[in-house]
C-alpha cells in the first residue's frame, strides 16, 4: 500500500518585521487508490483561517471558531518524484485534468468581507508555449464580453484563449532569478464567474530543482506546482474597478487531480483517457510538501494590506473589515449608522451624515481602494519590466532608447511603489485629482 503523508507545511509571513497578523494554513493529501503502480486520483485539501475544527464556519450549534488569518499571496506545492506525472506531450490541450471546489470569503460592492461563496474551477490542460503569448490576457476590459476574442476568458472552438495561448502575465510572474521567463513542463487553466466577474486560476508545473525568481528549489522536494490566482503579483498589471472589493479568510479548497484525463464536452475532439498520475511502483510513505506565504501588513495591525483600507495607519479603534457592524467606522446617514468602509483612523469625515461608498470618486469602492480619500493616479514611463525586456537585451536598441531619456536609465518598479506609498500617506493629504508622471523626464523634453 502507498501511504501519503503531508509532513511539512512551511508558512511564511509576507513582511520583513514582526507583526500581529496570523497565518496558519493547513493541508492534507489522500489517494483514491493506494495500490502501487496504479493510476489514481488524488485530492489535495488546503485551508486558511479555519480554526481548530478545520471546518469553514464550524459545526451547527457550535460557536464559530474561524480565525482572521491573512490571505495567501503565494502557494507552491510539491508532488514527490516517486509519483510519475504525465508526459505533457501525451495530454491533449483542452483535456479536463482536475477540478477545484472551494468556499471563499468575499467583500462585495463595498460591504464587509463576510460573504461565503462556493467557487469551483474545471482545470484544463493548457499551452506552455512561451513563444505564443496572449497579450493583454488580463487587461482592463478582460472578460467574456461581446466582440472579438481578445483576452484569456474569451473562447475559440470551445476553449478559452487562456488555454490555447500562454497568458502574458504568467510570462512576467513566472521568471528565474535573472527575470527570464520560465517554461512550465505542464499547465492547468481554469476560469469561473464569481459574482458576475470572470476569475482565472493557473497551476504551473516545473521540473524539480527549478529556480523560480530568487528561490532555488530543492530537487529532493519533487515536482513543484505554482498557483496563480488572477494576475496577482504581476508587475505589469493594469488595475480596474471590480465588484469584488475584498477577498479574505476563511478559505477552504479541495482539488481533485484525475488519474486519467477526461473529455472536454465543449470541444469536438475526445481528450479523455490520457494518463496523468501513477502511484510509486512499491509500497512506502511519501511526503507532499507545501509552501505558502501570507499577504503583507505594512502597519502591522493584523489586517493585511489587501484588506486594509488604511494600510499605513494602524487600527486603534479595533476596526474589523470582516464585520459589517464593526466599531471604528462611525459614519451616519440621517442619524442612522451607515459605515462607508473607511475606518475613523484615516477617514477625514468620520461622522459624515451622508452615504459615500467611493469617497474620492475614482470609481474604486472604498473597501477596494488602499487610498480611498485620494483620487490620484500614476502615469509611468519607461520602466525595466518584463514587457520591455527584448528592448533592454538588445544592446544597440537599448543604447538608442536610453539616449532619449533625460535621466539616462530605465525606471525601477520599486520606484512606483515608493510614489504610491507617498500618495497614500498623510504627506499627500492636500493633493487630489492629480495624475503624476514618472518617466525620467521623457515627456518634459
Amino acid at each position: 500500500m502507498v501511504a501519503v503523508l503531508v509532513a511539512s507545511i512551511a508558512a511564511f509571513l509576507g513582511h520583513d518585521s514582526a507583526t500581529a497578523t496570523s497565518f496558519n494554513p493547513t493541508s492534507s493529501v489522500s489517494l483514491a487508490n493506494s495500490a502501487p503502480g496504479a493510476n489514481s486520483d488524488f485530492t489535495v485539501n488546503f485551508g486558511i483561517g479555519l480554526g481548530p475544527n478545520g471546518k469553514y464556519g464550524g459545526d451547527p450549534g457550535v460557536p464559530n471558531d474561524d480565525t482572521p488569518d491573512s490571505m495567501f499571496s503565494a502557494v507552491l506545492a510539491f508532488t514527490p518524484a516517486e509519483f510519475a506525472t504525465a508526459d505533457p506531450a501525451s495530454v491533449p490541450i483542452g483535456a479536463l485534468a482536475a477540478k477545484l471546489t472551494s468556499t471563499a470569503t468575499l467583500g462585495l460592492v463595498n460591504n464587509a468581507c463576510s460573504t461565503p461563496l462556493p467557487v469551483s474551477f474545471d482545470m484544463i490542460a493548457a499551452s506552455t508555449d512561451i513563444n505564443d503569448i496572449l497579450p493583454n490576457a488580463y487587461g482592463i476590459n478582460a472578460g467574456r464580453n461581446p466582440g472579438a476574442a481578445d483576452d484569456q476568458f474569451d473562447a475559440v472552438d470551445g476553449l478559452p484563449l487562456g488555454v490555447k495561448k500562454y497568458p502574458d502575465y504568467l510570462a512576467r510572474i513566472l521568471v528565474d532569478s535573472n527575470g527570464t521567463t520560465l517554461k512550465p513542463r505542464a499547465r492547468l487553466y481554469g476560469q469561473t464567474l464569481v459574482s458576475g466577474t470572470d476569475v482565472s486560476l493557473n497551476f504551473a508545473q516545473f521540473d524539480p530543482g527549478t529556480n523560480i525568481k530568487d528561490t532555488q528549489l530543492d530537487p529532493a522536494l519533487g515536482v513543484p506546482s505554482v498557483t496563480v490566482l488572477q494576475n496577482v503579483t504581476d508587475p505589469g498589471a493594469l488595475m480596474s474597478p471590480n465588484p469584488i472589493t475584498d477577498f479574505c479568510t476563511p478559505l477552504i479548497t479541495s482539488t481533485n487531480v484525475f488519474a486519467l484525463s477526461k473529455d472536454n464536452p465543449n470541444t469536438a475532439a475526445n481528450e479523455g483517457g490520457a494518463p496523468l498520475t501513477v502511484n510509486p511502483a512499491s509500497d512506502g510513505t511519501f511526503n507532499f510538501v507545501l509552501f505558502a506565504a501570507s499577504m503583507r501588513d505594512a502597519d502591522e495591525d493584523g489586517i493585511e494590506n489587501f484588506l486594509d483600507t488604511c494600510p499605513l495607519d494602524g487600527n486603534p479603534d479595533n476596526f474589523d473589515p470582516r464585520n459589517p457592524d464593526s466599531p471604528g467606522d462611525d459614519d451616519l446617514f440621517v442619524g442612522v449608522s451607515s459605515p462607508d468602509g473607511i475606518p475613523n483612523v484615516c477617514d477625514p469625515t468620520p461622522n459624515a451624515n451622508l452615504p459615500v461608498s467611493d469617497a474620492d470618486q475614482d470609481f474604486y469602492a472604498n473597501r477596494g481602494d488602499n487610498c480611498p480619500t485620494v483620487a490620484n493616479g500614476i502615469s509611468p514611463g519607461p520602466f525595466a519590466t518584463e514587457m520591455n525586456k527584448p528592448l533592454i537585451e538588445d544592446a544597440e536598441k537599448n543604447r538608442q532608447f536610453l539616449s532619449r531619456i533625460p535621466m539616462g536609465r530605465w525606471g525601477k518598479p520599486e520606484e512606483i511603489g515608493g510614489l504610491a506609498r507617498y500618495i497614500c500617506s498623510d504627506g499627500a493629504s492636500f493633493m487630489t485629482g492629480t495624475d503624476i508622471l514618472m518617466d525620467g523626464g521623457w515627456t518634459a523634453q
